[in-house]
């Protein structure tokens, strides 16, 4: 039976924990940008507030005082008002996004050095599109978790704290009973939460598939040509398509089932507050622009509201992708850094396997004790059927894989007593499946040398046979 963690602190990947990590480790490197951006964020609350307060004057003065020369001030100060949220909206909106590239890139850094110390075993037993997804998805997710935070704290919070100050200083009771429908709403938002983390991660999984679709379609595409194969790696990412859109749709119903019930809640506060406020208006003598004032912060403050309501169903459908990242990052390397050992040191280049033995799964024994010797100066090559464990002799002498048991020894040194870099620093390979990276062919060639002359690339080119042509 699954075991489940005892309490939240005990799942390294649970929200909570996972909020605090992202906040901690990733956020607060920027701790003086977005400090700032938490300052636009309150001007343009601030204005918005007094905005919609001054609204309230101008009605007076139409309504009440008929006093032309209030109207336009008030109205002059109205725009100034919006002009100053304006351009501080567009500035938290710069800062943060400044900040969101900064830390996409810094991740996307972070997992590609990660898998650069992963063994060849490791992505052996992993599909390619897997990384691509969590490269590109899971280091958005991210991004969106703390951009989720910070505006939820400082945009939608000090938004709906400022519009619910005016709404209290316009009329107390009033803003009571347009506050009557947060509890009804918060408790139908908590039972979608766990539906969301699901589907989620479905996407996700499904969006990858669809990845490696596509890219084994056209990586192999001469095999996919040649054995007629269009329709079956049509007709499979046709499949992988529709997994995705049934899940897509799904979510966007549980996501959004919660609008028309917070949409009839508001209503009834709305029609409340009328209510009473035409009341208040008639039978107690209060001004229309008090109303008016408070009715246009009530109704600017159901948008943030909505954002804060939905904000624990926007993050959990998130941290799916932060999570998927971050398992990767948090691994122990497969191939751990041995640079502190002796280099290999060549004097005639004597290969020598001693009772070699190696699996790459348990009970599927590939080389059972081979011994050989390759003298310098000659030719040795390995003869036998396709799957016999010729490549993997050539990947264990790179060290590719460890040997489950026995050495291979050069010039009387163990390899796995000396660094890799300097054992593959020192050995030409030519693999079976020839790889080019997308750049000139004099780059491809110069790979393996950083800095070569013109003169030693020209040379190697020829030893492979390939400048002619």
């Amino acid at each position: 039976m699954a075991q489940f963690p005892k309490k939240i602190t005990d799942d390294p990947y649970a929200a909570m924990v996972l909020i605090r990590r992202l906040v901690t480790e990733q956020g607060i490197v920027y701790w003086r940008r977005y400090l700032v951006a938490f300052a636009l964020m309150a001007l343009a609350a601030g204005s918005t507030a007094c905005a919609t307060y001054v609204l309230g004057q101008v009605i007076n003065q139409a309504y009440v005082d008929k006093n032309i020369p209030g109207i336009a001030m008030f109205s002059g100060l109205t725009v100034l008002l919006l002009f100053i949220k304006g351009v501080a909206t567009y500035g938290h909106m710069v800062i943060l996004t400044k900040i969101s590239n900064a830390i996409l890139a810094t991740n996307q850094r972070q997992l590609f050095a990660k898998l650069m110390r992963e063994s060849v075993g490791f992505f052996s037993e992993r599909h390619s599109s897997e990384f691509l997804a969590r490269l590109t998805a899971g280091a958005k997710s991210i991004t969106d978790v703390l951009n989720m935070l910070v505006n939820a704290i400082g945009r939608d919070f000090l938004m709906l704290l400022a519009m619910i100050g005016v709404m209290v200083w316009q009329d107390p009771l009033m803003s009571f009973i347009g506050l009557v429908a947060v509890p009804p709403a918060m408790l139908v938002l908590r039972k979608l939460v766990k539906r969301i983390k699901g589907l989620a991660y479905n996407q996700f999984t499904g969006t990858a598939d669809i990845m490696e679709t596509m890219q084994e379609s056209l990586q192999g595409i001469r095999t996919v040509k040649a054995f007629t194969l269009e329709e079956t790696m049509q007709s499979r990412i046709d499949e992988n398509i529709a997994i995705v859109e049934r899940n897509a749709n799904k979510m966007a119903r549980v996501a959004n089932r919660s609008n028309p019930l917070m949409e009839m809640l508001g209503g009834f506060a709305v029609a409340g507050c009328l209510m009473y406020g035409g009341y208040a208006v008639v039978a107690l003598n209060a001004t229309p622009g008090a109303f008016f004032s408070f009715m246009t912060a009530f109704l600017m403050a159901t948008e943030p509201a909505k954002r804060l309501a939905r904000l624990n169903i926007d993050l959990n459908s998130q941290l799916v992708g932060a999570r998927m990242l971050l398992e990767i990052i948090d691994s122990p390397a497969s191939e751990h850094s041995d640079d502190d050992k002796p280099a290999l040191r060549l004097t005639s280049a004597r290969i020598e396997l001693r009772d070699v033995s190696f699996s790459y799964r348990t009970g599927e024994t590939i080389l059972n004790r081979m011994s050989f010797t390759a003298e310098p100066g000659k030719v040795t090559a390995l003869v036998g059927p396709s799957g016999g464990g010729k490549s993997t002799v050539l990947a264990l002498l790179l060290r590719f894989y460890e040997v489950t048991q026995g050495d291979i020894v050069i010039d009387g040194q163990s390899i796995g007593a000396v660094s890799r870099k300097s054992l593959r620093a020192q050995t030409a390979y030519v693999g079976q499946d020839v790889y080019l990276f997308r750049d000139t062919i004099r780059s491809n060639i110069a790979f393996g040398r950083p800095g070569a002359s013109e003169d030693e690339i020209i040379e190697a080119a020829k030893a492979a046979c390939a400048h002619d042509f």
